[in-house]
């Protein structure tokens, strides 16, 4: 009786964990490429306005562990376009003024770095996520000072939308 019983917990756990995996639609890395167009109305930001950034449009690449971001925006009609490559296995990133370390998990890219203005030190963020249909693309950008009466702080939320 004790081997029958411990025979179909086993089948049990067995079944359930196969019905998540194949239920749950795992995101991988891969799914984060593409061009993606900025949807201003359901994007919240400081600076620059939401309606500074209507035009603006990531494209993203995958090569093995590597993420690299193209971002195109306008601001008062020029173009400005920056390209961050990031490393998703959290090996880190080095500019001339930033360390940071970008790790993919659970299905979101998460950037994390800190920087020194002349007030102190920032602690940033930015979290790449995606929606479960692989169409919407939600960025969310954090700087936070330390003092939480300081103008500086920053929580933003920018979605995209896959281009055709």
């Amino acid at each position: 009786m004790r081997f029958f019983f411990l025979s179909f917990s086993i089948l049990v756990a067995v079944i359930t964990v196969g019905a998540q995996e194949a239920g749950g639609r795992e995101t991988k890395l891969s799914n984060f490429s593409g061009k993606w167009v900025i949807v201003s109305n359901k994007s919240t930001v400081r600076f620059p306005s939401v309606e500074d950034l209507k035009e603006n449009k990531l494209e993203i690449t995958v090569d093995g562990d590597v993420v690299t971001i193209k971002e195109i925006s306008s601001f008062n009609g020029n173009r400005f376009d920056r390209v961050y490559g990031l490393h998703s296995d959290g090996r880190g990133e080095t500019n001339l003024k930033t360390k940071s370390k970008t790790k993919f998990s659970q299905g979101r890219v998460v950037r994390k770095w800190n920087y020194k203005e002349n007030y102190g030190w920032v602690d940033a963020s930015v979290t790449y996520s995606l929606s479960k249909d692989g169409k919407t693309l939600l960025v969310e950008v954090s700087h936070y000072t330390g003092n939480t009466n300081s103008t500086f702080n920053v929580a933003e939320r920018r979605v995209y939308r896959r281009e055709e």
